[in-house]
């Protein structure tokens, strides 16, 4: 059998393939006083960030922790903010650039950054718009609700599962934005409903995902939920996680 044999300039390309390749990355949620920076941009951590002084930060990195880095500031991420060593690097990081690319939800309305408050979107993570056509998503055990950004008035909800055909009518009381999903109509992964409040005859066709048990982190949720186009909620799940180091 012959034998490969690598010589030390080689091995040590090699080594430096490998170490890269494990490098972190970072994505910009929140820019604030950063003007060359941008939500949805992607920083390595070998590459220098620059801050002003009053500028401000906020990053996921590919591992799922939440960073906070404050000017002035102007070295690599990688040596401030040490990788924790899960898995998923790339996938995080790729999912949220695409969601964050897109504009949406303010995360000022979490405190997070001061760009144009929304006061038409969920105040909560796990509430599904019922205003609105899309993909929601659910977790196993919890208590799922319906919103609606117009409360003033009192309503009557109708909430129909269009495989199995049940369907239920249900008081929805005025100054009240949410209400319980109902026990009589089950969650079901990928099952479609349709949805309509008083008499208007335009029904909103709802489709579900139940997030998997096993994700580690907020962040992690929040990425497999933005592949699942449960895109409102996953921006809120994110903007509402805690900072997990502070760079200043």
């Amino acid at each position: 059998m012959r034998r490969l044999l690598i010589g030390p300039i080689a091995a040590m390309c090699l080594l430096t393939w490998g170490i890269s390749a494990m490098a972190n990355e970072f994505v910009v949620i929140s820019s604030e006083g950063a003007s060359n920076y941008s939500p949805g941009d992607i920083i390595k951590d070998s590459v220098a960030v620059s801050l002003s002084d009053g500028a401000n930060l906020i990053l996921i990195s590919s591992d799922g922790r939440k960073v906070s880095i404050k000017g002035p500031y102007s070295q690599t991420i990688g040596a401030q903010a040490e990788s924790s060593g899960e898995s998923g690097v790339g996938t995080v990081v790729a999912s949220l650039s695409r969601l964050f690319s897109t504009g949406g939800t303010d995360a000022s309305a979490m405190g997070v950054m001061r760009s144009g408050v929304s006061t038409s979107t969920i105040p909560d993570p796990w509430m599904i718009d019922v205003s609105k056509h899309g993909h929601f998503c659910y977790q196993e055990g919890d208590n799922l609700s319906l919103w609606r950004p117009d409360s003033a008035k009192s309503t009557t909800l109708r909430l129909k599962n269009m495989k199995t055909k049940q369907k239920i009518k249900l008081p929805w009381p005025s100054a009240s934005e949410n209400l319980n999903w109902p026990e009589a109509i089950p969650l079901t992964d990928g099952g479609t409903y349709m949805v309509s409040r008083g008499g208007s005859v335009t029904a909103r066709r709802l489709t579900l995902h139940k997030v998997p048990d096993d994700l580690s982190s907020l962040i992690h949720k929040a990425a497999w939920m933005a592949e699942k186009r449960c895109g409102q909620q996953a921006k809120l799940l994110v903007i509402s996680a805690e900072i997990d180091t502070k760079v200043d």
